[in-house]
């Protein structure tokens, strides 16, 4: 059966991090990483579903220009806030320049998720991130 999901893409922008003030400034992106300059989109290669891994398409260009941009490493955390746990970690993959694939993500039980999508250093540390709810009803 598939999953129904509510992907709310009005992302939540966390810390210090701030909003884009212009929605003209701003390309049309699902995720804005406002302090790397990243615009993000992302596109389900295979949905969720259930006892099913999926796989999710992301595209990072810069907000300015719209050139594809590749940070040292990205990494997507999902975590079930309600219930105190996440989930197996993600493998991600670079398929060209600013073309990534997400897979391995599991959503192993129903209810509010989040999505942390981040853009890490070279030495793992997380420069910017953009964390998205998700609701998963089988």
């Amino acid at each position: 059966m598939k999953a129904r999901i509510f992907w709310f893409l009005s992302a939540w922008v966390i810390g210090s991090f701030s909003v884009v003030s212009s929605v003209e400034a701003a390309p049309q992106c699902d995720l804005v990483f406002t302090r790397a300059g990243v615009c993000g989109n992302t596109t389900w290669v295979f949905a969720p579903e259930q006892y099913e891994e999926a796989t999710l398409g992301l595209r990072l260009s810069q907000l300015s220009s719209g050139a594809p941009v590749s940070p040292k490493a990205i990494k997507l955390v999902l975590d079930m806030p309600s219930m105190g746990h996440g989930s197996a970690p993600t493998k991600t993959v670079m398929k060209s320049a600013g073309v990534y694939e997400i897979s391995r993500i599991a959503f192993f039980m129903e209810g509010d998720w989040t999505m942390d999508f981040q853009i890490l250093d070279s030495n793992g540390r997380v420069l910017d991130q953009v964390i998205v709810p998700i609701t998963i009803d089988w």
